[in-house]
């Protein structure tokens, strides 16, 4: 429980570190950093499951979960920076910024929500559960107001929180890479349609 809970506020505060970087510094610069991390990452990676490298081993044993170490130590994070940097390559300023965001604390209540207090399985996911889905578009609306229209935060929260139901069962691809992502598609589609 304490892991999960640790990885969940990790990932919340990596969610806003982007923003925060992604609206203080130059584009270019952001991509840079954000394709650099990638790259080490995913080189760390593959050296984690061979060695144990000092820093990524006890970063590894904080946040880590017990399949990945395995497989592919550090996916979570991985893919979670690769959301983000598609995200703002692919989206404006303030609409990667709330996507983002949506990622970060959507995902993360869902999560530990829909573990500790869910009942209600939903249909299209038997293990996911349905107060922690609302829990996850409720806060996610919260931190994507931040960027965009609330009645805009909640629409793409509703759309990106679903599919990350839905897609589990039938797409197999990490979440932290397509919530964004959809996030992104969501509120630009409405954007230009409102």
């Amino acid at each position: 429980m304490i892991r999960e809970l640790r990885r969940q506020a990790f990932h919340m505060l990596l969610g806003v570190i982007i923003v925060l970087l992604l609206n203080n510094l130059s584009l270019n610069f952001i991509l840079i950093i954000l394709s650099s991390v990638l790259i080490l990452g995913f080189f760390a990676s593959i050296l984690s499951k061979k060695f144990k490298i000092p820093v990524i081993i006890h970063f590894l044993e904080l946040f880590d979960r017990e399949d990945h170490k395995k497989n592919f130590p550090g996916k979570g994070a991985f893919f979670y920076i690769a959301g983000s940097f598609f995200t703002v390559l692919l989206f404006e300023k303030h609409i990667a910024s709330a996507s983002i965001l949506i990622l970060a604390f959507g995902d993360s209540v869902s999560h530990i929500i829909g573990r500790y207090y869910g009942r209600t399985k939903m249909i299209i996911h038997s293990e996911k559960l349905l107060e922690g889905t609302l829990s996850g578009i409720i806060t996610a609306t919260v931190a994507a107001s931040f960027f965009v229209e609330l009645k805009l935060a909640f629409a793409a929260s509703v759309i990106a929180m679903f599919f990350e139901a839905f897609e589990l069962e039938f797409f197999k691809v990490d979440d932290n890479l397509t919530i964004p992502v959809v996030a992104g598609i969501a509120l630009a589609t409405i954007k230009r349609f409102i």
